[in-house]
């Protein structure tokens, strides 16, 4: 099959989880013998096409190059839509694909153009839900950046919610932004806009069950589960080190919404029990001082590191005897789950989101409830304390990464989608 994947970000600017997943479904898709291509965005300094692992990648559209300002947030909503529905058009005329596959809701734009392509080339368009923006305007699932919010937005949920809340996604709500009936009116147009199109598509896909479920409030339309592929080779691999002293691993921004703060404040409350441990945070964010400071002034055995590049994250799972994930968000899928699952490392994370689906309570880990620093300092000191335990919740979660997340039952999945849109 001929298959376009359509990305606003790709490697190299934005290499987050779903930048990531999508490269590596691609590249196996490849390997099946399936003619594969992604169109993003163009940045200044970067080639407009290339071939990468058998992957043609177009960088023709036009986005917003910082996606964390408003400036480019501004950009991203007014340039990208026209651009991608116009280059999507130029290339389909040329190379006539089966499949367009839109790897995230700001590409749900594509779908415009359906009547003119589905119809003449039979081309299946889907749709791959990896965000919270398709059941929480605000895109981050929270009342006021504390307490996961599991309402059905109206606009008159929305206003309150907008109003009422300290973030607006990962910014701060500011004044200026706080009493805009306006913004929350542009907020609200976009999240109605965004299922309208999905309406359109003939195929939803979901990264786990968690979105899967929330999105079921809002569509009858049959939603299939595609998770995340992970490459668990690289961790599957890694030797553990038999640490003298147990070792705790953070990788993860550092930012409230990822629970940086809720591990210091439950390791504060493990020192007090005399139990010894050693932390170590890899990672960035506006947090970082604040945590340097709180560590430094507890005199924790913690490091707060910079951020590392991915192809060193599988050899710090095996330095590590424990990993924790304590985000307070919703998170869709939780990539941090698996890989420490395959590196055979007992996982701590949030009963909240796509984490829980993916950690079996005693079984790979524990779960705990997010953003309660006690509940995570007994789930520590539980590990801490009983070698055994890590072991067997390491040695069960590595069959379940295996046995579930392998690049090759995932491709077959997507395969089967594909073929099945066409229905």
């Amino acid at each position: 099959m001929k298959i376009l994947f359509v990305s606003e970000y790709f490697w190299p600017k934005g290499a987050g989880g779903g930048e990531i997943s999508m490269e590596l479904l691609a590249k196996n898709l490849v390997k099946s013998g399936h003619d594969v291509s992604i169109l993003t965005s163009y940045f200044k300094g970067l080639s407009k096409f290339e071939i990468k692992d058998g992957i043609r990648i177009f960088r023709m559209a036009r986005t917003g190059e910082d996606p964390s300002s408003l400036l480019g947030n501004l950009k991203r909503a007014y340039l990208f839509p026209k651009s991608v529905k116009k280059t999507v058009l130029k290339l389909h005329a040329k190379e006539k694909f089966d499949v367009i596959h839109c790897m995230n809701l700001t590409s749900v734009h594509v779908i415009d153009v359906k009547k003119a392509l589905g119809t003449i080339y039979n081309t299946a368009f889907l749709a791959h839900m990896n965000s919270p923006l398709n059941v929480c305007p605000k895109g981050d699932l929270l009342i006021n950046g504390e307490k996961e919010c599991k309402k059905r937005f109206d606009f008159s949920t929305c206003f309150r919610c907008c109003m009422n809340s300290m973030t607006l996604g990962t910014r701060k709500n500011k004044f200026y932004s706080r009493y805009n009936p306006f913004l929350f009116y542009l907020i609200y147009r976009r999240f109605k806009s965004i299922h309208r199109k999905l309406k359109k598509f003939d195929k939803l896909i979901a990264i786990s069950e968690y979105p899967k479920k929330r999105m079921e409030k809002y569509t009858d339309k049959k939603i299939d589960v595609l998770y995340n592929i992970v490459n668990i080779e690289k961790f599957l691999t890694q030797k553990a080190i038999d640490n003298a002293v147990p070792k705790i691993l953070f990788i993860g921004q550092y930012t409230k919404i990822k629970g940086a703060k809720v591990l210091l404040d439950a390791l504060k409350i493990v020192k007090k029990k005399n139990i010894s441990f050693e932390c170590n945070y890899f990672g960035s964010g506006n947090l970082k001082e604040e945590l340097e400071a709180d560590t430094k002034a507890h005199n924790l055995d913690v490091n707060i590191n910079d951020k590392i590049p991915f192809s060193e994250v599988p050899e710090k799972y095996g330095e590590h005897d424990i990993v924790v994930f304590p985000s307070i968000v919703a998170e869709a899928f939780g990539r941090i789950t698996i890989e420490s699952m395959a590196a055979g490392k007992p996982v701590i994370g949030s009963r909240i989101g796509g984490i829980q689906y993916l950690i079996e309570d005693d079984v790979t880990g524990l779960l705990v409830e997010p953003g309660v620093p006690t509940q995570l300092a007994d789930a520590l000191i539980k590990l801490l304390k009983n070698k055994d335990l890590r072991n067997r919740l390491g040695e069960n979660g590595k069959r379940t990464a295996k046995a579930k997340f392998s690049a090759e039952g995932i491709v077959e999945k997507a395969q089967q989608i594909y073929l099945n849109s066409h229905r």
